[in-house]
């Protein structure tokens, strides 16, 4: 587009169409000149950004002219701030300072105004909220706590076999791999403590626990702990006839429970530390967290039919509450990640400036679509951010 183009383009305000024949841009910082006295230099003082402004000369043209002059009238006149579509810098809330409008029986079928709208920030009021991570700390610690004593008073191999003692063995060492390779050997350590089974399911969760610090990516950290939510639930049914058998069962349950909640506390600790882009990720979140809850709380013994321990359940809809409340706290903050339909190719950088004023955007929408040529995004369905 040439700058004779430009010069004629069409914006909006409120929904109400016109066209620019000029444009002027304050985007000056904000600031205090203090003079002294017996003294030649000023001292300027900063005081941050100053309002933007944008002072447009609109033009309604045509045979009802008149009738697009009113509602013109009308949309500048409504208070509070309104969509601006303005042809060189994009769209975004603006309110009216200044109006006015020129018309001549010389010039007919045309009416001109000049305006000045200041693009608009939002009112910020001191609020209280809740310390939703600290929540979560004091609920990770309660489920950590209850889950280790539910496993010691669970899980005995006393009278067991070397056979079923080794079963258990191999059992963890499928369940703590992913452990392995992120943060190295620790079920050697574990399992010569398999008849202890406090100390045991202190070392296991602390273990698992260690995920959070030692891989550097939160959302890596947090991946593995998901894929912990369901440890074991795959494992083939094995016998229950003998005392032997069904306390072998037992102690597998056991263990499944202990990492299963390891993982919950694990990703829970996490989750309150990951700064999420979206809306979308951190609701999605949620409801990973609340599902993977959801099942093991409903889950019953193999064996008997029973339910979960009372201790136990109790600290898991705490730590299931305070993940929730953050989560949905925090993506009512954020942008949401929403279709967007483009009628024909485009470059990446031409849409981000239509979508958001900012050309410089345009990278945020080849990564969210695995752009591979952004000067050519295809036509058809994208996903962009609402805001």
């Amino acid at each position: 587009m040439s700058w004779r183009d430009r010069l004629t383009a069409r914006g909006s305000f409120r929904g109400v169409e016109f066209w620019v024949d000029a444009d002027g841009h304050d985007f000056a910082p904000r600031t205090v000149v203090h003079q002294y006295p017996n003294r030649d230099e000023p001292y300027v003082e900063s005081n941050g950004k100053g309002a933007v402004k944008y002072s447009v000369s609109a033009i309604v043209i045509g045979q009802n002219y008149d009738e697009q002059r009113d509602k013109l009238i009308s949309a500048l006149a409504t208070p509070g701030p309104g969509e601006l579509r303005h042809p060189f810098y994009g769209t975004f809330q603006a309110n009216v300072i200044k109006a006015s409008k020129r018309e001549s029986t010389k010039s007919g079928g045309k009416a001109v105004f000049d305006i000045t709208f200041v693009k608009s920030g939002n009112i910020r009021y001191p609020t209280t909220t809740n310390n939703t991570q600290d929540d979560i700390d004091k609920a990770v610690s309660e489920v950590q706590a209850a889950a280790i004593d539910d496993f010691g008073e669970s899980f005995n191999v006393l009278g067991q076999a070397q056979e079923a003692i080794d079963t258990l063995t191999d059992e963890l060492n499928n369940a703590l791999a992913e452990v392995e390779k992120a943060i190295g050997n620790v079920t050697g350590p574990i399992a010569e403590m398999i008849r202890a089974p406090a100390d045991m399911g202190a070392a296991i969760m602390g273990s698992i626990g260690r995920i959070k610090r030692q891989v550097l990516n939160p959302i890596n950290a947090l991946n593995i702990y998901k894929d912990m939510f369901f440890s074991g639930l795959n494992r083939l049914p094995l016998p229950q006839v003998t005392p032997g058998q069904q306390q072998q069962v037992k102690n597998l349950q056991a263990l499944d429970r202990l990492i299963q909640r390891a993982a919950m506390v694990g990703a829970g600790s996490v989750v309150a530390t990951i700064n999420f882009k979206t809306t979308n990720h951190a609701l999605n979140t949620a409801g990973e967290m609340t599902g993977a809850i959801n099942a093991h709380i409903a889950a019953v013994d193999q064996l008997d039919g029973g339910v979960i321990d009372d201790a136990v359940y109790n600290a898991l809809i705490d730590l299931r509450g305070s993940v929730t409340t953050d989560l949905h706290q925090r993506a009512a903050q954020l942008p949401r990640l929403i279709d967007y339909t483009l009628p024909g190719t485009l470059p990446a950088i031409v849409l981000a400036h239509k979508l958001y004023g900012d050309a410089n955007r345009d990278q945020e929408i080849n990564d969210k679509n695995s752009i591979q040529h952004p000067g050519f995004l295809p036509a058809g369905k994208l996903q962009v951010l609402n805001k």
